[in-house]
């Protein structure tokens, strides 16, 4: 109901997870107030899925991040250098808690993937979505969307990295 911004369930249960893109949009907001008081250097982390990068340190590119194989933490995939943009990520190491809304069917094709979007919300939105999405439809994306790469993992750990 969007007059009184409530919702109902109305067979079964429901389960509301705002990992989606509540992370990237909270950081966004974290930023917003940050330059409202005068702070403009500052790099924000709402755990593994989800960093923003704001102004870079003085005399720095940007801020190191480093991203890993999830199968093998000792592989190094890439080691970007963020300044004004967010980094997510998504993945099913854990759990398949991510379905493909075309098939009801948890997510395995993709083991994990990282987004390279200009705010936290999209990439968090970005990530999610582009683990159920084929590659074409992955650089039709970004072509058309706030994002500039996405790196992403097979679950034999294969990694393919997309670019504009």
């Amino acid at each position: 109901n969007p007059e009184n911004l409530t919702g109902k369930v109305v067979r079964g249960y429901a389960d509301l997870d705002l990992g989606g893109i509540g992370k990237g949009f909270a950081l966004d907001k974290m930023a917003k107030v940050l330059r409202q008081w005068g702070i403009t250097r500052a790099m924000l982390n709402a755990g593994s899925s989800t960093i923003l990068a704001m102004d870079p340190p003085a005399s720095q590119p940007g801020w190191p991040v480093v991203i890993r194989n999830p199968k093998n933490p000792d592989q190094i995939i890439e080691k970007p250098i963020l300044a004004n943009q967010a980094l997510s990520a998504s993945s099913i190491l854990r759990k398949s808690h991510i379905i493909n809304p075309s098939t009801g069917k948890p997510v395995t094709e993709r083991l994990a993937c990282w987004v390279f979007a200009v705010n936290g919300a999209t990439g968090d939105a970005l990530s999610t979505a582009v683990m159920i999405m084929p590659e074409d439809k992955i650089r039709q994306l970004l072509r058309e969307k706030n994002a500039s790469k996405v790196i992403l993992c097979t679950p034999d750990a294969h990694i393919v990295v997309l670019s504009e």
